[in-house]
């Protein structure tokens, strides 16, 4: 292995780590319904930092705003017992973020981690949607969450409303 200046260089254990488990995972996940969440997840993108899929809860092998889209109080169900979900940007606790389905756990991005998708790919993969999605966190105003289009600014929004979700599995 060589640098950007061809001198040799040796990738860490962790590194190895992170890439053989990119390289594992499948292209979609299909697994199951938890909390009423059909958790369909597609369009498997990579970055520096992890792996993310979007979600299609219809399994039409499309993530769109209308058949796949939820609203947040059903994603605070589903990964923290109905309480709202949090968010640390300095240090992620996903404890109050996520769920864990058989051998892989769902992760509800922070927006930096959403801003770093978003850098990392210049649009979402195909059969995906670019649209206003789901983040971790909520906002000054109790009953509201923050949304982010891709590549956007954050946004808030009234947690009944419908956005798309994009989950990072670790």
């Amino acid at each position: 292995l060589r640098d950007f200046e061809g001198n040799a260089a040796e990738l860490s254990h962790e590194a190895v780590q992170a890439e053989d488990r990119v390289a594992q995972l499948p292209d979609r996940l299909a697994l199951g319904a938890q909390a009423g969440v059909n958790l369909n997840l597609i369009g498997k993108t990579s970055t520096g930092s992890g792996v993310y899929y979007f979600l299609d809860q219809s399994g039409d092998g499309v993530a769109n705003a209308v058949e796949d889209a939820v609203d947040h109080d059903v994603l605070d169900a589903l990964l923290n017992g109905g309480v709202d979900t949090q968010s640390l940007d300095a240090w992620p606790d996903y404890s109050s973020r996520s769920i864990t389905v058989g051998e892989y756990r769902l992760v509800l991005p922070t927006r930096y981690e959403l801003s770093e998708l978003s850098s990392a790919v210049s649009s979402p993969p195909g059969g995906t949607l670019d649209a206003s999605y789901w983040l971790a966190g909520w906002w000054e105003t109790p009953g509201q969450h923050v949304i982010m289009p891709f590549g956007g600014e954050e946004l808030t929004e009234d947690d009944t409303q419908l956005h798309p979700v994009i989950f990072q599995v670790l």
